[in-house]
């Protein structure tokens, strides 16, 4: 039987070297590959770089870009924790003084996430070579990301329009649930129909901050919902419902065609 060997960087750099973990990063690899499942995801799940047994991000981007784990459940783990990486390194949602939504930092973690995974979709149906910089210097790298976030965040103005929902998940009432419909494809199509003739970021900043990542992502192409383990989707992506994202998609393509037919204004 074949030892478990850790895939190789492919990315080069200017001077045409291949881009290479840190030795840290390829012993904890190495570690992990000879685990069964439980033990990844438990190792995984260890908070903190004080405690012993903790997993670097670079391993986390590595598992999930290899699909470890023999099953949907401990693909989804991983991911999860991966994903909560990310968002532990995105500016706070909150204002400084922890009472109201900062939108300019709403912005730049949805526009960093965002990016991340689209990313992640784009390297499961082609190796994606932008991803390997993720495996050698993980924190370095999504600060970088802040900071090309925040030059446009921060020139937008955006207002919320007031949803029933619940504000600490995102979660939509029964009602709203209830209204949604099947004009998301359609309604795709003609977003970008017109947002050919018409600046659909502005449009976009009027959403509330749910509803601009869920249609971001739509846009790039994630699906809404999939039960497949290799497909990454706006579901599993945001730890949100099937019906939460469909009703919050709807909401948000209606509000954008209305914008860009011209038939609702800042």
């Amino acid at each position: 039987m074949t030892a478990p060997a850790v895939r190789p960087l492919r990315k080069k750099t200017p001077f045409g070297a291949l881009y290479t973990r840190t030795k840290e990063v390829e012993g904890v690899l190495l570690e992990l590959l000879f685990l069964p499942d439980d033990a990844v995801v438990a190792r995984c799940e260890i908070p903190s770089k004080d405690l012993i047994g903790y997993v670097p991000s670079e391993c986390l981007v590595y598992l999930v870009r290899t699909r470890f784990g023999s099953s949907n459940q401990v693909q989804e783990s991983i991911f999860g924790i991966l994903a909560e990486r990310v968002r532990q390194r995105l500016p706070r949602r909150t204002a400084s003084d922890g009472a109201a939504i900062s939108l300019s930092r709403s912005n730049i973690a949805d526009e960093v996430f965002n990016q991340f995974v689209t990313m992640l979709m784009a390297d499961r149906a082609k190796y994606d070579e932008r991803l390997d910089a993720l495996e050698t210097c993980f924190d370095k790298i999504i600060k970088l990301r802040r900071v090309d976030a925040t030059r446009g965040a921060l020139r937008r103005h955006e207002r919320y329009p007031v949803l029933d929902m619940d504000d600490s998940t995102g979660e939509v009432s029964k009602d709203l649930q209830d209204q949604g419909g099947s004009v998301q494809t359609n309604g795709l199509r003609e977003i970008e129909r017109l947002a050919r003739r018409i600046d659909i970021d502005a449009a976009m900043d009027q959403l509330p901050a749910l509803q601009r990542q869920i249609l971001h992502l739509a846009l790039r192409g994630l699906p809404r919902y999939s039960e497949d383990p290799s497909t990454l989707c706006i579901a599993k992506a945001l730890g949100k419902s099937d019906k939460t994202i469909r009703t919050h998609l709807d909401l948000a393509i209606t509000t954008v065609i209305s914008i860009l037919s011209g038939e609702k204004t800042k």
